[in-house]
């Protein structure tokens, strides 16, 4: 069997019509289907590759400042 470029599963940038009709819509911007974001799209590759600019800080215990005695 022999495939060729257009059979790729590569998806193509959306025309601006196709993405209001999505967005419209709230179906994904990434596959077209509904129930989901484009961000959680099960068919997207690499989806754990995308570096958030949104960290997490973890605090501990707060210490007391020393006191000075006079």
């Amino acid at each position: 069997m022999e495939l060729d470029a257009s059979s790729s599963t590569k998806f193509k940038p959306l025309t601006p019509e196709e993405r209001k009709r999505r967005y419209d819509n709230n179906l994904c911007l990434y596959c077209g289907e509904g129930g989901h974001r484009a961000t959680e799209c099960p068919k997207k590759k690499n989806k754990g590759n995308k570096k958030s600019i949104h960290g997490t800080i973890t605090l501990g215990p707060k210490t007391p400042e020393p006191q000075e005695n006079e």
